[in-house]
């Protein structure tokens, strides 16, 4: 069956928890899970991934109306249907050390307002040279916090946050179907 669709990408691998990360487009090279909800199909069935192709018109010297062509870009098997494959997109937020007295450090520009702070105080921060902690308490209405860590950062360091956020494959559409189809 011929279906269009728009598949979120994941990194393969066999995680304990069938959490994986989400990809924004298809490396060149690397292999990777294409997740759509579409027709369920049993078995190790070839799949074939087109995309569609504008003419050129340096090229050709057909018409700007002519139907957009198909073009081959991956190929590869279906896996079993699974609704327990979690892919987790990962968001970073960062903020700038304005003060540091040996391991706390007075962390500014990450939130806005202390309801932010208050939100996110159980998550581990980390910084991009290697130090990890946590915040402390949140310093008046602005967004500024206090924040403990293993031991003294540089000042030209970066404080970070991973946050991690659930995304949902997309319905796919039958090829062919009014509305469906190369327009």
């Amino acid at each position: 069956m011929t279906n269009l669709s728009d598949p979120l990408f994941s990194q393969s691998g066999n995680t304990p928890n069938n959490v994986h990360k989400y990809d924004r487009y298809l490396h060149p090279g690397r292999s990777a899970i294409a997740s759509f909800i579409g027709p369920l199909t049993w078995g190790s069935v070839p799949v074939l991934y087109f995309e569609r192709a504008l003419p050129d018109p340096t090229h050709s010297p057909s018409s700007p109306t002519s139907p957009p062509t198909l073009q081959l870009i991956a190929t590869g098997t279906s896996l079993p249907p699974s609704t327990s494959r979690v892919i987790a997109k990962r968001i970073i937020l960062t903020g700038h050390p304005y003060k540091i007295h040996k391991q706390v450090v007075t962390v500014r520009y990450m939130f806005f307002n202390q309801e932010d702070v208050a939100w996110f105080k159980a998550l581990q921060l980390w910084t991009r040279r290697g130090r990890s902690g946590f915040i402390k308490e949140s310093l008046g209405t602005h967004g500024y916090f206090k924040a403990t860590f293993d031991a003294k950062i540089n000042p030209q360091d970066a404080v970070a946050v991973s946050l991690y956020k659930r995304v949902w494959p997309r319905r796919a559409r039958v090829f062919g179907v009014e509305g469906a189809g190369l327009e």
